[in-house]
């Protein structure tokens, strides 16, 4: 940034749709080849399966994660560090155990519907961390 609040902007932004193209590539190849990696790991073929459907919710995750990190590495590095921290627990502790008890348990999706609630907290980091940078508010912070 070097109180250069549109350049940090730029940066921000770049870096992100670098990363789109990163996670984009990780879920092409994780669509594509879920069952030849499982089975570099497994031959039970009840086991593959079920870790094919893990790999299709993880490219979710994966997209979401990448974005929400970029962001939030932003926020943190323009010293935004209480609200990337808030927004951190808030996510992990309550939306991904609740995401992940009503996929998992009350849905009865099992151990899928478990990574269902890694979504869910992906999911609310990203939107905590887009609706944040797009504020700018981080922009104006002194270290």
């Amino acid at each position: 940034g070097a109180k250069q609040p549109e350049r940090a902007k730029e940066y921000g932004r770049t870096c992100r749709m670098i990363g789109g193209v990163i996670s984009v590539i990780l879920a092409v190849t994780y669509f594509l080849g879920a069952g030849a990696l499982m089975r570099l790991f497994f031959v039970e073929e009840e086991i593959v399966a079920i870790g094919v459907s893990i790999m299709r919710v993880i490219i979710f995750v994966v997209i979401l994660q990448i974005a929400q990190v970029i962001y939030m590495g932003c926020l943190r590095g323009a010293g935004d560090t209480l609200y990337t921290a808030i927004a951190s627990t808030v996510s992990v502790t309550i939306v991904r155990t609740l995401g992940s008890y009503l996929f998992g348990y009350a849905l009865g999706l099992g151990i899928t519907g478990i990574w269902m609630g890694v979504i869910a907290d992906q999911l609310s980091r990203f939107i905590f961390a887009n609706v944040r940078f797009r504020q700018g508010k981080w922009t104006e912070i002194k270290i």
